[in-house]
């Protein structure tokens, strides 16, 4: 094995993947049921999502993302309602 500048080439390509997430895995971190993921990617709602062929998959971050931007449009509806 290949040692470039002292770092091990396979867990640095690791640690480049981009992490992605099942429905089933963001409907547990949400605490929502899956149901209610499919219903708002119909809706055009919900965290942004990609397919891997035919598989509808999330990215770890988008779904961090999103959970973030709920949570400061309730701030805003709050201060303004």
């Amino acid at each position: 094995m290949r040692r470039d500048a002292g770092l091990d080439t396979a867990s640095t390509s690791e640690s480049c993947l981009i992490q992605l997430m099942t429905p089933a895995e963001v409907s547990e971190y949400l605490s929502v049921p899956a149901g209610t993921l499919a219903n708002w990617r119909y809706q055009g709602h919900g965290p942004r999502y990609l397919r891997v062929g035919r598989h509808v998959r999330y990215l770890a971050d988008d779904v961090h993302d999103w959970v973030l931007t709920q949570a400061s449009s309730r701030d805003e509806r709050t201060r303004t309602g």
